[in-house]
């Protein structure tokens, strides 16, 4: 990730703050809609 030679903004499909952890996780399970979920903190 460093070298920056991949676009990993690119692949994230949802963010979420960390106060709402347990709804990125709930989608996190859900793979048919969430590919990457990103935890904010």
């Amino acid at each position: 990730m460093k070298s920056k030679r991949w676009d990993i903004e690119s692949i994230i499909t949802d963010e979420y703050p960390l106060e709402k952890l347990d709804e990125a996780i709930e989608k996190a399970s859900k793979s048919d809609e969430a590919f990457n979920v990103v935890i904010k903190f």
